[in-house]
């Protein structure tokens, strides 16, 4: 959406159609508690809301369909677990079998009244203004870009179709780390009537080239470092398991959409290789955008900063490494804890704990050394650090006890419900490595990063105001951390 003010009433009138359209949806494949008419009216008005609150910050695609899931999922909570059973007079719904019990409302709030509210309010106010066009007045003053068109040579467009692509064909091999190849590639084609494992495999990565694209046309525009843009795909990668295994799929194999507990156990193993397939392809898009930016954008002596770029990567590399020794002193009291460490220690052929400890502050090292690298230039504040290291650590759990250990073990990787909850501790650990190594970086960065003006508090302000980081952060810790609480609570 371009950054013209969109008149209150079209806002208004975008919200109460999406809304109407994701209750349609809700309505189809999970019900409705009340009768037809309350749950138009209520769809509605929950449209109608997110226009008035969240309108204002959404500017594109990619940022309409993060807030939108994180709007379906606050009233999954505020709705169906607090107001709803207050109004029946039942209380509050808030132990886990209840929770477990409403399960199926929660994809349908993040879905429904999420993704489809989101990206349709998005598309009925782009609809909306191109049929009554608003004029927007201007200052006198006008911003000329003088940056080199990089973007004369290849259109935004095709750009990022292209760079999409190539991310999403790279991310649908990582996909298939975890998964029995014969086994899904045989279920990928049963979507067209068939058993062929070719023809699987080439559903498959045509699908990942897909989902690619589409991430490209939806968020080029949000891409600009990249730290925040892996955490773009694994927030990316999460909707295409909603929409995917648990939607889709079953709808074009004859089958019944089921957004139950069980439904999503059973497609739980999908719902990593969703999140890395999403990682991957955002990591791939963001250094891309970068090699192009500095190949024809950068390059140009007018635009050239102060400090080489390479300066400032050693610095937030030295400041990474830092961070990460601190990240990875908070995880070892999880480690002790659980015993852990020996096991670490497998890594190199030891078995004592001693020597897990030194291991596993090398691998923090070299974890913090990544997170300097892609997140220097994305955390403007205590606060911001906080959540990007919170997402970063929950990624590196995926990463690491999931697959990276398997690996390097020459052992199958095992994303299997019953293994990722009995590796459940360690996700605690990898909060508490990701919240020490993103407040450290934050406070050295603050002290040592002199020549810069980014993370200033007025910085802070200027460059997170509209965007959608904090609805970002929810929906990826929320549905990381609460899925498989409640996945393995179930089991």
């Amino acid at each position: 959406m371009t950054k013209k003010t969109v008149p209150f009433s079209i806002s208004l009138l975008a919200g109460g159609l999406a809304g109407l359209f994701g209750g349609i949806i809700f309505w189809i494949a999970v019900g409705i508690l009340f009768t037809p008419i309350i749950h138009i009216i209520i769809s509605i008005i929950l449209g109608m809301i997110f226009a008035v609150v969240l309108g204002p910050k959404l500017q594109t695609g990619g940022a309409s369909l993060i807030w939108g899931e994180a709007y379906g999922l606050a009233w999954w909570f505020v709705g169906y677990l607090t107001l709803v059973p207050l109004l029946t007079g039942d209380g509050l719904y808030w132990l886990p079998d209840q929770i477990i019990a409403l399960f199926p409302l929660l994809l349908g709030q993040v879905i429904a009244f999420g993704a489809a509210l989101g990206l349709g309010y998005y598309a009925l106010v782009k609809v909306c203004l191109r049929i009554f066009p608003v004029t927007v007045p201007t200052d006198n003053q006008q911003v000329t870009d003088t940056r080199p068109k990089g973007q004369e040579i290849v259109a935004p467009r095709i750009q990022s179709v292209i760079f999409g692509a190539v991310g999403g064909f790279l991310g649908g091999w990582v996909f298939l780390l975890g998964i029995q190849n014969a086994a899904f590639f045989s279920l990928v084609s049963g979507i067209l009537g068939s058993d062929s494992f070719g023809l699987g495999r080439t559903l498959h990565f045509t699908i990942a080239i897909t989902i690619g694209v589409t991430f490209g046309l939806l968020f080029h525009r949000d891409v600009k470092n990249s730290g925040p843009a892996i955490v773009w795909g694994m927030a990316y990668g999460i909707s295409w398991w909603m929409l995917g295994p648990m939607t889709l799929r079953p709808l074009l194999s004859g089958q019944a959409i089921n957004w139950s507990l069980a439904g999503a156990q059973g497609a739980f193993t999908p719902l990593i290789s969703h999140i890395l397939y999403g990682s991957l392809m955002g990591l791939f898009y963001a250094i891309a955008t970068k090699l192009w930016n500095t190949l024809f954008v950068d390059s140009d002596p007018l635009n050239r900063t102060r400090e080489s770029a390479g300066s400032r990567s050693l610095k937030g590399l030295l400041m990474g490494q830092a961070a990460g020794i601190v990240g990875g002193l908070l995880f070892t009291i999880v480690m002790v804890a659980t015993n852990s460490l020996p096991r670490v220690a497998s890594l190199v052929g030891g078995n004592t704990a001693v020597l897990g400890f030194f291991v596993h502050l090398l691998i923090a090292f070299i974890i913090g050394s990544t997170y300097g690298i892609f997140f220097q230039n994305a955390a403007y504040s205590y606060g911001s650090g906080m959540g990007w290291g919170l997402v970063y650590g929950m990624l590196w759990w995926l990463l690491g006890p999931g697959t990276f250990f398997f690996i390097l073990l020459r052992q199958p990787v095992d994303w299997s419900l019953a293994a990722t909850t009995a590796r459940y501790p360690a996700l605690v650990g990898h909060l508490l490595y990701g919240m020490g190594l993103g407040l450290s970086f934050q406070y050295l960065i603050r002290r040592y990063d002199t020549h810069s003006e980014k993370h200033t508090d007025e910085a802070h302000v200027h460059h997170t105001s509209g965007t959608p980081a904090s609805a970002l952060w929810a929906v990826t810790l929320l549905i990381g951390v609460l899925l498989p609480l409640i996945l393995g609570t179930a089991s």
